[in-house]
């Protein structure tokens, strides 16, 4: 299973680097599009193994018939 770390990106105390409002709403948003990205593909992956089991599954059933 993956485990995915994320930052906060709600500003502390002390900024590492200072970043204007639009350019964090940017990054945020990119970093957003990103990880849907990676949900969609999770899933595909997870749909095509699926359909491949399934498969595989009927053509062992025709297979011993």
């Amino acid at each position: 299973m993956l485990q995915l770390l994320l930052f906060s990106l709600v500003g502390t105390e002390e900024e590492l680097v200072p970043i204007d409002e639009t350019a964090r709403a940017e990054l945020v948003g990119l970093m957003a599009r990103i990880l849907v990205r990676v949900f969609q593909m999770e899933i595909r992956r997870t749909d095509e193994r699926a359909s491949i089991q399934s498969q595989d599954q009927a053509g062992t059933l025709r297979t011993y018939r």
